[in-house]
């Protein structure tokens, strides 16, 4: 089980760290590229705020899912998992892991703050919203119809009757 511990914890690394790539860097520099007037930008700053912040809780719904079904874990391997990876956040550590901390927090928190502009919210409030999305998540499964590793010869082979004379 710690195998699969171990792969949810990378996938939630590589996931969320892709996503905080996205909103700090990618997102910021296509919008000064497309939108150079600094009132469109900031519109566009903060519809991109929301977006994330859905994508976010998504996201996390996203992660509670494949701890269950691709990764078969129970809910306490699940929670403990979160824990330990979302945990850390809440030690105290050098001041470049700092800004790692915040761009975390701001993954929700920006999009929560344009609705609810007179509104902190703690890091603890953060974790605990982001860890009901990745226990909610548990309710989910995707499945395909067909396996994705047949080719299309092979799943129209599947559709055609097959006649015994």
């Amino acid at each position: 089980m710690v195998k699969h511990m171990s792969r949810l914890g990378c996938e939630i690394l590589l996931v969320v760290g892709i996503l905080i790539a996205l909103k700090n860097g990618f997102f910021p520099w296509m919008i000064s590229m497309w939108y150079p007037n600094p009132l469109l930008s900031e519109k566009m700053g903060e519809w991109t705020a929301i977006i994330i912040g859905v994508g976010t809780c998504l996201l996390y719904m996203g992660l509670g899912s494949a701890a269950k079904h691709a990764h078969a874990l129970t809910p306490a391997q699940m929670i403990g998992t979160f824990g330990l990876l979302h945990g850390t956040f809440f030690l105290p550590f050098p001041q470049w892991l700092d800004q790692i901390i915040r761009d975390w927090q701001g993954l929700l928190d920006d999009m929560l703050a344009l609705f609810l502009p007179g509104r902190m919210f703690s890091p603890f409030e953060l974790f605990g919203m982001l860890l009901g999305m990745f226990i909610l998540g548990r309710l989910f499964h995707v499945r395909e119809d067909e396996p994705r590793h047949l080719g299309q010869a092979q799943r129209e082979e599947k559709k055609l009757p097959s006649s015994t004379t």
